[in-house]
């Protein structure tokens, strides 16, 4: 099953995105791009699965944030 996402991007990176994407259906393409982002980010190291999940409270209030 989907899901709606909304997502505000920088006027660059939309048209990089709609140059990138050709004819290819603009969700299609950037739930790829999203994927592709996610396994990289995996295999970075910085997040596995199954590893801690950082939560919204305190966190922009102690040393590093988000980060």
């Amino acid at each position: 099953m989907k899901v709606c996402l909304s997502v505000t991007i920088e006027r660059d990176l939309f048209r990089r995105i709609e140059h990138l994407r050709g004819r290819e259906k603009r969700s299609t393409f950037v739930e790829h791009l999203l994927k592709l982002g996610i396994e990289r980010y995996q295999e970075t190291g910085r997040r596995k699965p199954g590893g801690q999940r950082r939560t919204w409270e305190g966190t922009l209030n102690k040393p590093g944030g988000w980060g």
